[in-house]
């Protein structure tokens, strides 16, 4: 032996464990962000709810089914912003830190808030249907 390693999956770095680590913690996320994007393309459950309700803004002008997706983009970018400029800079009085909670915590918290905003619309779809 010349002192050379004959497999490189023998030995690793500190480096490499440390990136191995960091990679294996992001896979929950990972795998709750793919849930929900998979549920957010699904358009259809939004096109059939848009079907069954009276979509008439005046007697003359009907908003299409297809384009009720529009509504829920126009709220996340208007959220993004009070976020952006409301929310986090008070946050960061508070907690002391500059960008409020670090990624950790803001990415669970909005995991949490659509999880339970989806288990609300579902709830609800029924309620809606028999009073409107």
């Amino acid at each position: 032996m010349d002192g050379s390693v004959s497999s490189p999956w023998c030995l690793c770095t500190v480096q490499q464990v440390e990136e191995l680590k960091a990679l294996l913690k992001v896979i929950p996320l990972w795998s709750t962000g793919i849930m929900l994007s998979v549920t957010m393309s699904q358009q259809s459950f939004q096109i059939l709810q848009a079907n069954s309700m009276d979509r008439h803004l005046t007697s003359q002008f009907q908003i299409p089914a297809g384009k009720f997706g529009i509504f829920s983009i126009g709220t996340l970018i208007i959220w993004v912003a009070i976020y952006d400029r409301l929310i986090i800079p008070q946050l960061a009085k508070i907690i002391g830190k500059p960008y409020g909670f670090g990624l950790k915590q803001r990415t669970t918290l909005v995991f949490s808030s659509n999880t339970i905003n989806y288990m609300d619309q579902l709830s609800l779809y029924p309620i809606f249907q028999e009073h409107f």
